[in-house]
């Protein structure tokens, strides 16, 4: 190591492969874009965020219970740093569940529809 230039050799036979030792401002650099206290980081939120990702990675790449797990812990951590919307969607369950009863007494209305409409155009073509 050369102490003038800061400077070390990566191959001691080619003196063309220099790289400047800056490991000593490597800590600062570091040091500066770290938050002030682990008190800082929303480490809920990034557990939850981080959750609900791999669950849908694991959705996607076919290990269906596993990633209905995570993406289940993931949720349940994301109601845990948001209690007042946890509460909120809560309360408003009711309505949901009767906006998704009605909803699929639509759709089962025109799937039965569609089955009548299906059986005559049978019985047409068969004529």
């Amino acid at each position: 190591m050369n102490n003038r230039t800061g400077m070390q050799l990566l191959n001691p036979k080619k003196s063309e492969s220099l790289i400047p030792m800056s490991l000593s401002t490597l800590p600062k650099q570091i040091e500066a874009r770290l938050p002030r206290s682990a008190k800082d980081v929303p480490w809920i939120r990034t557990v939850a965020v981080g959750s609900l990702l791999t669950g849908v990675i694991l959705l996607l790449s076919g290990r269906r219970k596993a990633g209905v797990a995570v993406a289940a812990a993931g949720t349940l951590f994301a109601l845990a740093e948001e209690p007042e919307t946890a509460k909120q969607w809560w309360d408003g369950m009711p309505r949901y569940v009767k906006s998704a009863k009605e909803l699929l007494g639509k759709v089962e209305g025109f799937v039965e529809q569609l089955a009548e409409q299906g059986e005559t155009v049978r019985r047409i073509i068969r004529k």
